[in-house]
């Protein structure tokens, strides 16, 4: 998004939930689940909702991930 910083933007929903977006289509893309997922910010803090509601019916996919977030 070419900024000077991470945080403070207008947009920050919409530039955080497209980061959440790209790392659990990375996982599925490369089939690649790690032993953790740490959401320490709210800058990944959508993960868990986006993987529920945007994956809800590949429950090979939610059940990967949510082994992930646990």
């Amino acid at each position: 998004f070419n900024r000077k910083n991470v945080y403070a933007y207008k947009d920050d929903d919409v530039r955080f939930s497209i980061f959440c977006l790209g790392v659990i289509e990375m996982m599925i893309k490369l089939n690649y689940y790690p032993d953790i997922i740490h959401e320490h910010d709210y800058h990944t803090s959508m993960i868990p909702a986006i993987c529920k509601i945007k994956y809800k019916d590949n429950e090979k996919i939610i059940k990967r991930i949510e082994m992930s977030l646990q």
